[in-house]
Parts: C-alpha cells; sequence; structure tokens
C-alpha cells in the first residue's frame, strides 16, 4: 500500500495538469474530453470517476490560484458573483464544483461505455445501467 500512494498521486498530479492545460487550450470544453479519455483508459483502475472529479479540482484550483497572483481575481469574483447574488468565495465554489463534476460525469459515461464495448465481454447493458450491479451468471471476472 505504501508504494501505491506515491504513484497514485503522481497519477493525480499528472491527471490534474492535463485538466488545466487542456482548459487553457479548450476552456471548459477540455474538462469533459480529458475526463471522457480517462474514464475510457482508466476502466481497469480503481475508481477512474472519482480521480478525474479530484484532479479537475485540483487543475481548476490551480488555474484560479495562477489567476489571482496574476490580478485582482477576488474583487473579480465578487462583483460577478454580486451579479448572481452570490458571495465572491461562492462562486469560486461554484466554479470549482463545475469543474469537479464535469469531470466525474464525463469520466463516468465513458467508463460505462468502455465496459460494454470491451470485446468478449458478454454482460448485457441493463448489468451496467440497469441495478448497477453485475449478474453472477453473465460477469466473467472471477
Amino acid at each position: 500500500m505504501r508504494a501505491m500512494l506515491p504513484a497514485a498521486m503522481v497519477r493525480v498530479a499528472m491527471l490534474a495538469l492535463a485538466f488545466a492545460l487542456a482548459t487553457v487550450a479548450l476552456g471548459w470544453w477540455g474538462v469533459p474530453i480529458v475526463g471522457a479519455v480517462w474514464g475510457a483508459i482508466g476502466r481497469g483502475r480503481r475508481r477512474p470517476a472519482a480521480t478525474a472529479a479530484v484532479a479537475a479540482l485540483l487543475g481548476w484550483a490551480g488555474l484560479l490560484l495562477w489567476s489571482a497572483a496574476r490580478g485582482p481575481l477576488l474583487s473579480l469574483a465578487a462583483k460577478l458573483g454580486a451579479t448572481l447574488m452570490l458571495p465572491g468565495a461562492g462562486l469560486v465554489v461554484v466554479t470549482l464544483l463545475f469543474a469537479t463534476l464535469l469531470a466525474w460525469s464525463a469520466a463516468a459515461v465513458a467508463q460505462g461505455v468502455a465496459r460494454l464495448a470491451r470485446p468478449g465481454d458478454t454482460r448485457s447493458a441493463t448489468t451496467w445501467f440497469g441495478n448497477g450491479t453485475p449478474d453472477a451468471t453473465t460477469d466473467p471476472r472471477p
């Protein structure tokens, strides 16, 4: 377990960087794209959607910190938040929540589609979209 923790932390850090770079390049559309790719390639890993959500949160938090260091982010958040009837800190929280939920949902959907599209998989679509648990008679895993 001890050796896996640093590898997991590095994986999350690299994924957070990917979310940040994709956001800089593509805007908020980069978040579901990176999340979907991670969900599809990480289907064998443990909880890829949760990993994507945490990484997107960290990536966008890093972008917000970088923006705050370069300009008056807090005063902008307060002014923009006032137009939305939110405090400035509330707008920052909503912004981070948006990225987190977007990455989580894209990764979860891509993971489900990747599992269904796996060659030789005999599970039906209702296995993953019905009650959410694999059927013991159709699940090829031990």
